[in-house]
């Protein structure tokens, strides 16, 4: 491939998955060629996203021969569907050789890194080779390298819990705004602020912060941990620490970590939150923006949210708050005091 690093949707691989499927199971009619040949034109990179897909099979050596059979049996269960229902079982084939695919290929590989991306509203569990999983908010990206000696994550933007297979030999290290957080079987959250700065917040057990040093390797940051000094902390269950946007740590606090990660239950817990900060987090779940007049920005609001549509949300906003939200335009909607809400014209 072109590149090292890979960074295709759920959906730009499935179209691209679709026309490998066609391709490789039946004589493309002429209309089907022409429509592969739109398809090539829609995007210039579809081409690309078609030769991924490829390369992810040829890929599968060692289950050549397995994926070769299923792949068979597919094209099969295609024609003797094709006179009945051509387009379902297009469909159908294409799924089904899509889970195949990534069942096979999406378990990270230790030869080449990848990167991983959630738009805004999604939200997306990786499951690495080792058992781990990453589970990755909305609006953030991942890269994530394996190599036989250490387990290595950026986190580049947004937030994200970690489920950590233990592995006394490779070390699981997440790197994030000048600092690496490490960790041997455990469960934690890290988030990476907009403005710069991080969060770390442990679910299980206990990690070790550090400040990374750019001519280290993983094997002389693990070291560090068991002489941490000024330049790295401790932090276990239900405890958080801060990382400044000057590259400053907080000192450790005491939070309920399941309460901070509530996002992956489906809803967001606030305790005297200041209002602007919960319309912030809850744009982060809907189409559009949520946005609050500065005289109210500081209002404490305490809730269970249940992560829906923009407008239960707001409804719900607007019961706990005194705020009538306005729509600005098409995308944003603006909360207003209820003495001082503009009148609808």
């Amino acid at each position: 491939m072109k590149e090292q690093r890979q960074n295709l949707s759920s959906e730009e691989l499935s179209r691209a998955t679709e026309w490998f499927v066609k391709r490789h199971s039946s004589v493309l009619s002429a209309i089907d060629e022409q429509r592969f040949q739109d398809w090539l034109s829609e995007d210039v990179e579809n081409a690309d996203r078609l030769e991924e897909v490829e390369h992810r099979w040829a890929e599968m050596q060692e289950l050549s021969s397995w994926a070769d059979e299923e792949l068979s049996v597919l094209a099969a269960r295609r024609e003797r569907s094709r006179r009945l229902q051509p387009r379902y079982a297009l469909a159908l084939l294409a799924s089904l050789f899509l889970a195949i695919l990534l069942s096979a290929y999406w378990p990270v590989r230790q030869d080449r890194p990848i990167l991983v991306e959630t738009a805004q509203t999604e939200q997306r569990q990786l499951t690495l080779d080792d058992g781990s999983r990453v589970h990755l908010n909305s609006e953030s990206i991942v890269e994530v390298s394996y190599s036989a000696a250490s387990r290595q994550v950026v986190l580049e933007s947004g937030e994200t819990v970690f489920d950590v297979a233990h592995d006394s030999e490779r070390p699981f290290i997440v790197n994030v705004d000048g600092f690496s957080v490490i960790a041997v079987g455990t469960r934690f959250s890290v988030r990476h602020e907009m403005g710069g700065g991080a969060q770390v917040t442990v679910i299980e057990e206990k990690v070790a912060v550090v400040r990374a040093s750019a001519d280290s390797n993983s094997s002389e940051t693990v070291n560090r941990v068991s002489h941490l000094q000024s330049d790295g902390v401790f932090v276990g269950e239900n405890e958080q620490v801060t990382i400044g946007r000057k590259g400053e740590l907080s000192a450790v606090t005491q939070v309920d970590a399941r309460e901070a990660t509530s996002w992956l239950e489906g809803k967001l817990i606030f305790r005297e939150t200041p209002l602007s900060k919960v319309v912030s987090e809850m744009s982060r779940y809907v189409p559009g923006e949520i946005m609050v007049v500065p005289e109210l920005a500081d209002t404490p609001v305490s809730g269970i949210f249940y992560i829906r549509s923009k407008e239960s949300m707001i409804e719900l906003l607007a019961s706990a708050v005194p705020v009538i939200p306005v729509k600005q335009s098409s995308s944003t909607i603006v909360l207003h005091s209820v003495t001082d809400a503009p009148t609808p014209e």
